[in-house]
């Protein structure tokens, strides 16, 4: 297994040979970054002023705004592993984008009880809750690491490629595959920060302008680095969609 630096390097060769199918993808990912921003920001607003958390709504904004951003990720994945008509939203598609989402809502679920949890308990026990907090987040990290190869198996038609298989497939692969995310998204994600925070202040939507495409590159990134992953952890071969079972 190499290591994540030399998996995300081959992550960007990866993307620049498919480059011409994954533009419009950044471009599309940019645009639901900026929509999502400005979207999240007006909700916030929006509960300052009415002094009510709505729970349940607000985690089906959450989710919601994931679905964009995921459906480029799968369609990124297509270009990458099979080409052909990579653009069209099929079960497939839709399958591998369901099982991240699902596993991204029992993440917030998770985020949102430690967080009901931190508002009913004393301070030494929310202390203590903070430590277990920080130990459930890096457990989530590497149990979703260990089956990362799962959803892009059934976007590649596998179906016959269980979660266990991904599971051991994994052993020894998440810290390569987690630093390669690091390394990948990373310097995108803090220049996009950076661009973004003003606007926070002050409105100026031109921050949100700047900011977008560096989120957005986060996601093609994201892309390669789980298709270079799958293939190496695999063995399989990038070839056109004809060549697939219906």
């Amino acid at each position: 297994m190499p290591k994540g630096s030399e998996l995300a390097g081959a992550a960007i060769r990866s993307a620049r040979s498919n480059l011409a199918r994954l533009w419009p993808l950044w471009v599309l990912a940019s645009l639901i970054s900026g929509t999502s921003l400005i979207a999240g920001q007006a909700t916030e607003v929006i509960r300052a002023h009415v002094h009510i958390y709505l729970w349940p709504q607000r985690l089906a904004y959450d989710l919601l705004v994931s679905v964009g951003p995921l459906l480029c990720w799968g369609l990124a994945l297509r270009a990458i592993l099979i080409g052909g008509r990579w653009w069209r939203v099929d079960r497939p598609l839709l399958e591998a984008v369901a099982l991240v989402a699902g596993w991204n809502l029992f993440g917030l679920l998770v985020g949102d009880a430690a967080n009901f949890a931190h508002q009913v308990l004393s301070p030494p026990l929310g202390l203590a809750l903070s430590l277990g907090d920080m130990l459930v987040s890096v457990l989530l990290v590497w149990v979703g690491a260990r089956l990362a190869l799962w959803p892009v198996a059934r976007l590649v038609r596998d179906y016959a490629f269980p979660a266990i298989r991904s599971w051991n497939l994994m052993r020894g692969a998440v810290w390569p595959y987690v630093v390669g995310a690091i390394v990948l998204a990373g310097p995108p994600a803090i220049v996009g920060a950076i661009l973004y925070a003003p606007y926070r202040r002050d409105g100026a939507v031109w921050h949100v302008v700047a900011a977008s495409p560096f989120l957005g590159l986060a996601t093609p990134r994201a892309a390669s680095l789980t298709a270079q992953l799958f293939m190496l952890r695999t063995g399989f071969s990038p070839r056109p969609a004809e060549t697939l079972v219906p």
